[in-house]
């Protein structure tokens, strides 16, 4: 058995730090909150947005807007994302780079001040309007899907030093694998049963609960009685209940309401 004490933290360490929390909550409501606070630790970002669209010019398929995270309650990166997709794509420079330069597999990193812009139209809304004047993004290419994560900042925070630079670009990678996996159990969940999507969140959430335990979990939060389960499952009602109280249990929980909101929020 070896016993060692780490030294000061390293760059690695540091991106490790920064990124745990964020993987930790793929799949889960926490996923956004987590992404917006790497953003702001790692460069004082204010909006984070990510978007997807075809590699390929003659795809059919619209962009769309993975990720719009902003400071504060108002949804304000979802309003300007889903403005910019309708009205100001073609206009990004970003996307320009998209048509004639990227090839499948590549990345490049793009830098764009708010006074760069010359639309004017596309300047005032999606920057001028909500006082951001500093955009850095990593744009992938990820088979014939082109993955872009934009960090941005507010005049209030000052524009984007080197470091800060060096910091999202060592963090962008892996924000975008994570982009990637969280955006796929969405749309799995989407067309998943409630049921199945239950069974498969106590899971892992739980993985002590026994399988039986688990259908019972679901199948109350499904708002189905004891006895139904119990004619759903093929077992009695006292079966039913043990398995109840062992999940309860488990789970450190004592009520029906406490299963409701920790599968349901």
């Amino acid at each position: 058995m070896q016993l060692r004490f780490l030294g000061a933290e390293s760059g690695g360490n540091a991106i490790a730090r920064d990124m745990s929390p964020v993987i930790g909550a793929i799949g889960t409501s926490k996923f956004e909150d987590s992404l917006l606070s790497m953003a702001r630790n790692a460069a004082r970002c204010t909006h984070l947005t990510a978007f997807s669209s075809s590699l390929s010019s003659e795809a059919s398929r619209a962009p769309r807007a993975l990720i719009a995270l902003n400071c504060g309650k108002a949804p304000i990166a979802r309003q300007l994302a889903s403005t910019y997709i309708r009205h100001y794509w073609n206009l990004d420079p970003a996307n320009s780079l998209l048509k004639s330069e990227l090839r499948v597999g590549r990345r490049a990193m793009l830098r764009l001040q708010s006074h760069e812009i010359e639309n004017l139209a596309y300047r005032r809304e999606c920057y001028r309007s909500v006082d951001l004047i500093d955009r850095f993004s990593l744009i992938k290419a990820l088979g014939n899907e082109v993955v872009r994560i934009n960090f941005y900042r507010k005049a209030s925070s000052g524009r984007f030093s080197e470091a800060d630079l060096v910091a999202l670009s060592t963090l962008a990678d892996l924000a975008i694998t994570a982009i990637g996996k969280h955006d796929a159990l969405n749309s799995l969940r989407a067309t998943e049963a409630p049921y199945d999507r239950y069974c498969r969140r106590l899971a892992l959430s739980a993985p002590r609960l026994s399988s039986r335990e688990i259908q019972v979990c679901a199948q109350i939060v499904m708002g189905l009685r004891s006895d139904a389960i119990a004619h759903e499952l093929g077992l009695s009602i006292n079966t039913i209940l043990s398995h109840r109280r062992r999940a309860y249990a488990k789970l450190e929980i004592s009520s029906q309401t406490e299963l409701f909101h920790m599968l349901l929020d």
